[in-house]
């Protein structure tokens, strides 16, 4: 794949909803045929920063749209307090921020939190409970995937409470947001450098962070990961 970096240009946009301020990022490649991409990110980290540098390698694509989940980036409350959510307030605010573009075929990145996220949508576009054809998907260590068992996956997630109470009953957000850096990755096999890239992006908006958290074990333990995998075609 060619450096596409100077081939494209970006704005940047925000639609209001009834509860809900949505920020999301347009990248325009006006050389490049009709195909939309929709990249999701991880719990904790805007938009950009996730795909920002990715997107300048991505040449198969016209439009690509990175959104800012709930409780993350720049897309908030409107009085700006941050609240507990759901994954079916997310999937809302795709279905309407997709209906508002004008989008009705498209092919999705989701990257651990927004991996999970765009499978939902994915079991919504089968069961053809929205107007969208979603037709290749690309999953990065999506949110659900851990785990040969459902009990081993939801041991796994059990683990991370603990960094939810500290942020949201302690206030203790550094130890929280270290705590979760050793869960993901043990601090012997993580330069210092990456340690404090990742502490410092996750500061941003810790309580939104938290409630990810929230949102993702909320899932382990409600949804069905059997269906969900069996609503899955066409995954890179």
């Amino acid at each position: 794949m060619s450096n596409n970096a100077k081939s494209y240009t970006v704005t940047k946009h925000q639609i209001i909803l009834d509860d809900q301020a949505v920020f999301y990022r347009h990248y325009h490649y006006p050389d490049k045929p009709k195909r939309n991409l929709l990249l999701l990110h991880g719990a904790g980290v805007a938009g950009d920063l996730t795909w920002q540098y990715i997107i300048n390698y991505l040449n198969q694509w016209s439009d690509i749209f990175v959104p800012d989940l709930r409780g993350m980036g720049e897309t908030i409350y409107p009085d700006q307090v941050e609240r507990a959510f759901s994954h079916n307030d997310v999937l809302q605010d795709l279905v309407r921020l997709l209906k508002h573009i004008g989008v009705l075929e498209i092919d999705i990145g989701g990257y651990s939190f927004g991996g999970l996220i765009a499978m939902l949508l994915k079991q919504l576009s089968e069961r053809q409970q929205i107007m969208l054809e979603i037709n290749k998907m690309f999953l990065f260590e999506s949110a659900l995937l851990y785990g040969l068992t459902d009990a081993e996956l939801i041991h796994a997630r059990d683990k991370y409470h603990d960094v939810v109470r500290l942020i949201l009953e302690r206030n203790q957000t550094e130890q929280a947001i270290n705590l979760f850096i050793n869960l993901i990755t043990p601090k012997h096999l993580m330069s210092d450098r990456n340690q404090r890239l990742i502490k410092n992006r996750l500061l941003h908006r810790p309580v939104g962070f938290a409630y990810a958290i929230n949102c993702v074990n909320a899932c382990v333990h409600g949804l069905s990961r059997k269906d969900l995998l069996e609503s899955q075609q066409n995954v890179s």
